[in-house]
């Protein structure tokens, strides 16, 4: 086996190599070539397309600064339909379209006022000007795309006026030279296309270059794609300056390498037909020897893999030294193989036992939590045998609940009315005050009345003690009702203390049996969640838990509240007694 491979080893670098060598010096040589045209088809280009270009915009710029200097002077005797017209027939290659105010964009055209383009031009005399290209517009007419330079004018720095001339793309951007198939592109830094010699590909090869006020290209550095939608063609660039003219040129770098590519696939062929031929050649003029130099070949190969095979069996090539080196080391490669298996086995034995010993500890904790789940569930089933038995009780606290909300609202109206009552009766006692007014004051003439009597007694003399005995009687009236009018005043004084006390009372009485039918309603609201839950198997825990414990925590603030509010109607009890015993003793007095 070992001979047979060296024969064909022999046999493939006899033929191929030299092959192989052939086609890449093929290869080179021809990359060389095309690289070679490549570099001159493109100064060339770039040369062509200076001049070309600098010498139309030279051209251009100074008919536009002669014919705009023309208007603004103002001094021909010619109309400014006259002047466009004889800028038209100047030269018939382009045509002239201004545009004043930028804003609008209006056209001038034969039927444009000529007074007030003169006066727009005429107010621009001190001002900077500045020279710019715009944006190219189709010519429906022409079916051309147009391009306009143009003057911008500032004026006051308020707004911008310009004027210009437009031209064909085509008039200025022709092909530079029939050795290259190269295409201009003029852009602008926001990546418009200005103008174009040729549609654009979306599949060539660009370079873009700056266009410098020296009549110099300088190319710009970086990557930049082409997307083309029909007549929407964009640019992107990574790094471009603001307010500067660029130029792009495909050149034909898309054409070199399709060239390039099939000069190489020739040689390629070229190569294989060569080899054909050679070998044909050598098999037509030395074929008999080529047959027996085939034969002896053949013979050979089955003698040498005749020979290996009985190698292989009886081993007749190898001496005996080599034969126990051979076997001493193919034991030790195979003691070193059961070593390993043996520490590998020995490995896996451990892991198992691991392994045997997590899930052991893990079945554990299992049960444990099964037996933990059983004892919830029997927990479970124990409060749902629980809640069924109370079902009737809970029903039954329903309806307590209803009832204790009916009879708070019934003690509501109750204080409300009671309230109505008190005021009521303090409006009374205000009444009273003023009784107790006019009778201050009957009192006090009555005593002066007395007082006159008691002097008119004295004058009398012997005639006057009937007068006199008159005059104490009227004096003891006027005692008695100016004590009766105190005592008066004094009940009627505690009557509205007790009344605006028992209003204080009532209004705390109410505040306290709204919020004592509040906790009844959350009571109930939670007696009728346990009611309709009561028959439920799968209710949790928790929740019932959670619901028991939040009715008990309710019933004992009920309880408290209630308790309060019992004491708060013992003391309305007290006050009413109160205000029935004054009211008794001023009918007795009455």
């Amino acid at each position: 086996m070992r001979l047979k491979n060296k024969l064909l080893s022999w046999v493939f670098s006899l033929f191929f190599i030299p092959l192989l060598i052939f086609f890449a010096l093929a290869v080179s040589g021809t990359y060389n070539r095309y690289k070679s045209n490549y570099s001159l088809i493109k100064e060339d280009s770039i040369i062509r397309l200076q001049e070309n270009y600098y010498e139309k915009i030279n051209s251009i710029e100074n008919d536009a600064e002669g014919f705009i200097g023309s208007i603004k002077a103002g001094d021909s005797p010619e109309t400014i339909n006259e002047k466009i017209n004889f800028m038209k027939n100047l030269n018939n290659e382009y045509e002239h379209i201004f545009y004043i105010d930028s804003y609008n964009n209006t056209e001038l055209t034969d039927n444009t006022d000529s007074v007030e383009l003169k006066k727009l031009i005429s107010e621009i005399k001190n001002e900077s000007f500045e020279f710019f290209i715009s944006n190219p517009y189709l010519d429906k007419a022409s079916n051309k795309y147009m391009i306009t330079f143009v003057k911008k004018i500032k004026i006051s720095n308020f707004e911008e006026k310009i004027a210009g001339i437009t031209v064909p793309q085509d008039y200025f951007l022709n092909a530079a030279g029939t050795k290259a198939e190269s295409r201009y592109y003029l852009i602008k830094d926001s990546g418009e296309i200005l103008a174009t010699n040729s549609p654009l590909s979306g599949n060539s090869f660009y370079s873009l270059y700056h266009m410098q006020n020296n009549n110099d290209l300088d190319e710009v550095e970086g990557n930049f794609t082409v997307r083309s939608n029909g007549q929407n063609i964009e640019f992107m660039y990574k790094k471009l300056e603001m307010d500067k003219l660029y130029i792009i040129m495909e050149d034909s770098r898309l054409s070199f390498y399709k060239n390039l590519y099939s000069d190489i696939f020739l040689s390629l062929i070229l190569c294989i037909i060569v080899s054909v031929l050679v070998f044909g050649i050598i098999f037509f003029f030395f074929y008999k020897s080529v047959f027996r130099l085939v034969y002896k070949l053949r013979q050979g190969i089955n003698r040498v893999i005749s020979l290996d095979k009985s190698s292989e069996l009886i081993g007749e090539y190898d001496e005996p030294e080599d034969i126990k080196k051979k076997f001493n080391s193919f034991s030790d490669k195979i003691h070193n193989k059961v070593r390993i298996t043996a520490g590998n086995i020995k490995e896996i034995h451990e892991k198992t036992y691991e392994l045997n010993k997590s899930q052991a500890l893990n079945y554990k904790i299992l049960s444990e939590e099964q037996n933990k789940m059983l004892l919830i569930k029997e927990e479970v089933r124990k409060i749902i045998n629980l809640s069924e038995t109370n079902s009737d009780e809970l029903e039954k606290l329903i309806k307590e609940c209803e009832h204790i909300v009916k009879e708070n609202k019934n003690i509501t109206l109750m204080t409300e009315s009671l309230r109505r009552s008190f005021h009521k009766l303090s409006d009374s006692s205000v009444s009273i005050e003023e009784m107790i007014d006019n009778i201050n004051m009957i009192s006090d003439r009555t005593n002066l009345l007395s007082l006159n009597a008691r002097k008119e007694a004295e004058r009398a003399a012997e005639y006057g003690e009937s007068y006199q005995v008159i005059a104490e009687e009227i004096r003891n009236l006027s005692v008695l009702i100016l004590d009766i009018s105190n005592k008066a005043r004094e009940i009627s004084h505690n009557v509205i203390e007790r009344i605006a006390k028992s209003n204080q009372v009532m209004d705390l009485t109410i505040t306290k049996i709204n919020k004592l039918q509040d906790e009844i309603k959350k009571i109930d609201k939670n007696v009728k969640f346990l009611y309709e839950n009561v028959n439920l198997e799968n209710i949790e825990e928790n929740e019932l838990n959670k619901a028991f414990s939040e009715l008990e925590e309710m019933i004992f603030g009920t309880k408290e509240r209630l308790a309060g509010n019992i004491n708060l109607i013992s003391e309305l009890n007290i006050l009413f007694r109160e205000i029935e015993k004054i009211n008794d003793s001023l009918e007795k007095r009455g």
